[in-house]
């Protein structure tokens, strides 16, 4: 790629860019270009500069990413937002803004990174869509972006997408599919809640879960789960019961039960040795120690033994007045 027909991006030489095809209204006033939170059907092909062998390369269908979810690597989404529908250009990126010290698969850590990249199309915004396809669709999307993130350790992002999903399919709809899915997303955000510890919003998503299905076995158990953690017994109780009726081969249950009385319990005794302890006389205040005792009898018996002295000397005094007079 020549330095002089290609743009530096940000400035610092970091991530370069070149445009091969300008695509649809490249030379407008204003170009029609792709904004966060848009969805965009993208060709790429991947390497680490210097070779010819590609690390990455997406079929002759595309792939569809979304603008800010981070499906690729940044400086990449950068250039894709620089690009028109129908446009095709090489970009060039340092490490920093592409694999960094991580690397990945063919993408030795601290490697430079080039792409041939094309916008075949682009999509809507995030629930600008209000067709149910569409919007099970997105919602299928944001729930696999959750699983990956959530296989990496990435909680919050796992969060993000999964609350995204479950945001795209707000009411039953009637449909086997539709609930399905609502049923996965769902259940999906009460995993991801409890990692997390958010134990009230992992009880309100499996909530939504035996909504559309009073039974599911996942929801039940979860739900217990989160109650448990929040101390609230009889709401586990109930859940875990329930789970034992409708599903009594699952062991989970017994042990969720289990550990519900055990808690239970373990939470009596404290309660109970606090309030004896709330309750319970200071012996400090009321019964005086040794060297207290010791101190005050060494009071009386000064006080005793002035007021002693005062009264022989008033006798002697007296016996004295009588002798001359």
């Amino acid at each position: 790629m020549c330095i002089r027909d290609r743009s530096d991006v940000v400035g610092s030489g970091s991530i370069w860019l070149k445009h091969l095809e300008e695509g649809e209204g490249f030379n407008d006033a204003h170009p029609v270009r792709a904004e966060p939170g848009q969805s965009v059907l993208v060709r790429y092909t991947g390497r680490v500069v210097g070779e010819e062998h590609a690390f990455e390369r997406t079929d002759d269908q595309g792939r569809r990413i979304r603008i800010g979810d981070e499906d690729i690597p940044t400086g990449l989404e950068m250039c894709i937002r620089l690009m028109c529908q129908g446009g095709r250009a090489k970009a060039r990126l340092d490490a920093r803004h592409a694999y960094a010290d991580a690397g990945r698969d063919g993408v030795p850590p601290g490697s430079d990174v080039e792409f041939d990249v094309e916008v075949v199309e682009l999509g809507s915004m995030t629930g600008a869509d209000d067709a149910l396809d569409s919007r099970m669709g997105a919602a299928l999307e944001d729930i696999e972006k959750a699983l990956d993130r959530y296989r990496s350790e990435d909680y919050p992002r796992s969060l993000k997408f999964i609350e995204r999903a479950c945001a795209h399919l707000p009411e039953p709809q009637g449909s086997e599919e539709f609930t399905a899915l609502k049923v996965r997303a769902e259940n999906n955000a009460v995993m991801v809640t409890l990692k997390l510890d958010m134990h009230k919003e992992a009880v309100a998503h499996a909530q939504n879960v035996l909504q559309v299905d009073p039974g599911n076995p996942k929801a039940l158990w979860r739900a217990g789960t989160a109650c448990l953690h929040l101390q609230e017994f009889s709401e586990a109780t109930e859940f875990a019961n329930k789970g034992l009726a409708l599903h009594p081969a699952e062991k989970t249950f017994q042990t969720l039960a289990e550990n519900i009385v055990r808690k239970q319990s373990k939470q009596k005794k404290s309660e109970k040795k606090m309030i004896g302890k709330m309750f319970k006389p200071d012996p400090e205040e009321d019964v005086p120690s040794s060297s207290s005792e010791a101190e005050a009898a060494s009071l009386v018996s000064t006080r005793w033994f002035s007021v002693g002295c005062a009264c022989v000397s008033v006798l002697v005094a007296a016996l004295l007045i009588q002798q001359f007079s």
